[in-house]
């Protein structure tokens, strides 16, 4: 994506909160404190989240650092930002502490709306430091052009203990902003020795496609709730989003791309790092953990939980189960490194053409007019795209469930995306006779994808399989084995 406007500009503050490292963490006198008052009313449970845990493959006799690493970001809206600005002001030679702490909040945001609306891209120093009395918080905003406020912990913390205590402060003081967790783990237990032929990478890359597909198919079984109460509001928000939806072919085969050669210790230069940070076609957008050799490669290898928003609760139960998963082993998960791929534009064009025609109005490209884009990427702004999933042949994903697929289980699918075909073709014939707005028909098409999504039984086969995965095990079992 290149930017081609020379008009306004959206604008960010980037929040980067400095922790201290583990080795440093008690020393903090303020945030020992914090920590130490937390544990008592958080962890009363029989197990002990302070210790540090390590993915399966690494020795912590051997490498006592070889644990996991787990960080913390959330964005929220300049409307969202008035606590955050009660906490920074400007320099004193710009604005007096106490005439900036007599503005209203509404007053500080347009302030600030003012003086960095036309900042250019590249991040630059906002000139607004820290005012209270919080030492892990960083002494100085930067100002960034993505259009948020983000918080985010910078060095990771060692423990989940210490990644929650921080998190739980900053939620409680700030509200849940767009929350995302990034969790990392030594190259030694995701790749084998650069001499052998076969490795840990279709594990690892089974392990994403498996998760990604659960997390979205519970989203998809979410929705089916929503949409059985009020049949007028969307109930897949997701699938339009350009960051956020189901993972493309586009995408998929990028992200092999980048795994086998990670394994190599290749695609660590800083192109190849630039793609995965920017583009629009970038692998990390998808709804799921999506993995980032951009952030700690080659060191270390490092995947994000990007679908949890605003729920915390939600997010802390990824969180620790995605710990368990990497400390249990991946092995279980190599069977769904080989499942077929998204082909959003092949699926798409199964539609009639009034079919395709409606999902295009009602879906319009999220493409930006101010920017220009690679064919990869205008494909993937095209989100309209992503409600043609349904259209996939999804045998070798049920195959990959049991080797003898069951034939019960693909009628059920089969007859699932006949429905959602039909109900798709009505929605279509509405919109286009004014029959329905919009707007409804959008609420239509997302409730038509969550029905397909309930009708088709696959999250029932996605929850089965989790038991014989330990993919649902209670969260505890990771930290009773933490050591």
């Amino acid at each position: 994506m290149q930017y081609i406007g020379n008009k306004f500009f959206n604008v960010v503050l980037t929040l980067s909160v400095v922790l201290t490292s583990r080795a440093s963490f008690g020393s903090a006198p303020k945030c020992h404190d914090l920590f130490e008052r937390t544990q008592k009313s958080a962890l009363a449970e029989n197990f002990d989240k302070t210790k540090k845990l390590y993915a399966k493959g690494i020795n912590s006799v051997k490498d006592p650092n070889g644990h996991f690493q787990i960080s913390y970001e959330s964005e929220y809206l300049f409307s969202e930002s008035a606590v955050l600005l009660r906490d920074y002001a400007p320099e004193e030679k710009v604005l007096p502490k106490a005439k900036w702490l007599a503005l209203s909040d509404q007053q500080r945001i347009d302030w600030i709306k003012q003086k960095f609306g036309n900042k250019p891209e590249h991040a630059t120093a906002a000139g607004l430091r820290r005012i209270v009395d919080v030492d892990f918080l960083p002494e100085e905003l930067i100002v960034d052009s993505t259009g948020n406020l983000e918080i985010v912990i910078n060095p990771p913390v060692d423990t989940y203990a210490q990644w929650e205590t921080i998190v739980d402060y900053i939620v409680g003081k700030y509200g849940a902003g767009s929350q995302q967790a990034m969790i990392s783990k030594p190259r030694e237990a995701s790749f084998n020795n650069l001499d052998k032929k076969s490795g840990l990478e279709k594990q690892h890359l089974g392990w994403l496609h498996y998760t990604n597909l659960f997390d979205m198919f519970e989203k998809l079984d979410n929705g089916y709730q929503k949409f059985s109460k009020d049949q007028t509001k969307p109930s897949a928000q997701f699938f339009d989003h350009p960051f956020l939806g189901p993972m493309s072919k586009i995408k998929r085969d990028q992200l092999e791309t980048y795994l086998f050669s990670n394994a190599k210790l290749k695609k660590y230069d800083d192109a190849s790092k630039l793609f995965v940070r920017k583009s629009d076609a970038s692998f990390k957008y998808t709804g799921g953990p999506s993995y980032r050799p951009d952030i700690a490669g080659p060191v270390r290898w490092a995947w994000e939980i990007r679908n949890a928003h605003k729920d915390l609760a939600g997010l802390k139960a990824k969180v620790i189960r995605d710990l368990n998963a990497h400390t249990e082993g991946l092995n279980s998960y190599e069977r769904f490194s080989g499942i077929d791929a998204f082909d959003t534009v092949a699926e798409f064009s199964k539609f009639s053409d009034e079919s395709q025609t409606a999902l295009k109005e009602i879906f319009p490209s999220k493409a930006d007019p101010r920017f220009e884009y690679n064919e990869s990427e205008i494909t993937s702004l095209e989100t309209y795209r992503n409600f043609s999933m349904p259209m996939m042949n999804l045998n070798s994903l049920v195959e990959a469930f049991s080797p003898n697929a069951s034939k019960a289980a693909l009628k059920k699918i089969f007859a699932a995306r006949s429905n959602y075909i039909l109900n798709v073709e009505a929605i279509a014939k509405s919109l286009k006779q004014n029959k329905i707005t919009k707007d409804f028909a959008k609420a239509q098409v997302m409730g038509a994808l969550c029905t397909w999504a309930h009708e088709s039984g696959l999250f029932e086969l996605f929850k089965n399989q989790a038991k014989e995965l330990g993919h649902d095990k209670e969260n505890k079992n990771v930290f009773q084995r933490a050591g």
